[in-house]
């Protein structure tokens, strides 16, 4: 008995002291499907860090046992809330209605009517959520994990990837910043390239930054369409952003960078931060009524290629 209490009193801990049930919500996770009744107020989509899955819900009947009563409330359309997706830790901390984030605006929700919605979940998506649009049916289905430059798990701010020259890495992501640091030698020539290779087209770039952000946090290098280097201010709208190249699907970016030494002594590498933000998936999760075949996933590739001086064009 002590050890089930313990191993109970762990899962709290690991979950910030969440419990679902008392809310009422029914608890899945990604790949598990359910029915819920008319009186279930919410699904709670547990255990979704760093996974991609599709949501699919199905209106189904209310079922009284009255016709007439059954009849009239089937034929009105019901208010389904996907309400999205938070942190164990957050979701503790929130006062109020603790399932009104509303990252889904409210839409009408039919009997017979079909909506799919294309979770990205990321190294903070500790789960998801809908509420509202019952009874329906849910399914879940695992498209794949997060696996930005291959260390299987979303690259984030606080817990940036590590990276390294001469060779091809790849990212994916959906309205959200993945943050990497590369181990680059100095006193070398480096080709950093960016490619975005697919996802939604038009007007939806792929953007990026390389540096720190500087004491602002804010101010980053650009690559240009003539392969120069520029800096501004993420998004100020200067001249300098505007003359920055941000790729559309099948485009590539690349510039050159060289970081010397100040002394001798100083070591032959510099970690060198940035970080790559790719536009929503398409279309965007709160157009109802869209086929899962029309969602394009935003996927990139970039490296640091180490070249000669005599190489740069």
């Amino acid at each position: 008995m002590k050890k089930l209490a313990l191993l109970a009193f762990m899962a709290m801990l690991i979950k910030g002291g969440v419990s679902f049930n008392s809310y009422g919500c029914k608890v899945i996770t990604p790949g598990q499907s359910i029915t819920l009744g008319k009186d279930v107020p919410c699904l709670v989509i547990d255990s979704s860090k760093d996974v991609v899955y599709w949501v699919r819900m199905e209106a189904i009947p209310i079922r009284t046992g009255d016709p007439q009563l059954d009849q009239a409330l089937n034929n009105m359309p019901r208010a389904l809330n996907y309400v999205g997706c938070d942190t164990y830790r957050e979701f503790s901390k929130e006062e109020g209605c603790k399932f009104c984030k509303n990252d889904f605006s409210t839409t009408e929700f039919k009997v017979g009517q079909v909506l799919w919605y294309l979770v990205v979940g990321n190294n903070k998506t500790d789960f998801c959520y809908v509420s509202g649009g019952v009874p329906m049916k849910v399914d879940t289905i695992v498209v794949k994990h997060q696996d930005d430059a291959g260390s299987g798990r979303d690259a984030s701010h606080d817990s940036r990837v590590m990276v390294g020259v001469n060779k091809i890495y790849q990212g994916f992501s959906a309205n959200d910043y993945d943050w990497y640091v590369a181990k680059l030698p100095k006193e070398k020539l480096i080709k950093f390239s960016i490619t975005y290779t697919n996802g939604p087209e038009g007007k939806r770039k792929l953007l990026y930054g390389l540096g720190s952000g500087g004491p602002t946090e804010n101010y980053f290098t650009y690559c240009t369409a003539s392969h120069k280097l520029v800096s501004s201010l993420y998004r100020d709208g200067s001249r300098a952003w505007y003359s920055a190249f941000f790729p559309g699907v099948g485009e590539t970016a690349y510039c050159y960078l060289k970081f010397k030494k100040k002394k001798p002594e100083d070591p032959d590498y510099i970690l060198f931060p940035f970080f790559v933000k790719p536009p929503l998936q398409y279309p965007p999760p709160d157009e109802e009524g869209k086929p899962k075949e029309q969602y394009k996933l935003p996927e990139y590739s970039f490296s640091f290629e180490v070249i000669e001086e005599n190489k740069k064009k």
